[in-house]
């Protein structure tokens, strides 16, 4: 098993429900979740926030 807060991209199942996140960087951890339909992860990238914290970004389920 690997650290679940190792930089790159995870996917954990709970109850048959599966959730793929985003690790960046290295700290205390801050959890960014998207604003709603057409936020994507990517654009929550916070490269200066990394330098300090470990941010997990948790895409919202059920944005299509």
């Amino acid at each position: 098993m690997t650290d679940r807060l190792t930089p790159g991209t995870h996917t954990v199942e709970l109850d048959g429900v599966r959730q793929r996140y985003h690790v960046h960087g290295r700290g205390p951890v801050c959890l960014a979740h998207s604003g709603g339909p057409g936020i994507t992860w990517e654009y929550l990238r916070m490269p200066a926030v990394a330098e300090h914290l470990t941010v997990v970004d948790a895409p919202a389920r059920l944005h299509a």
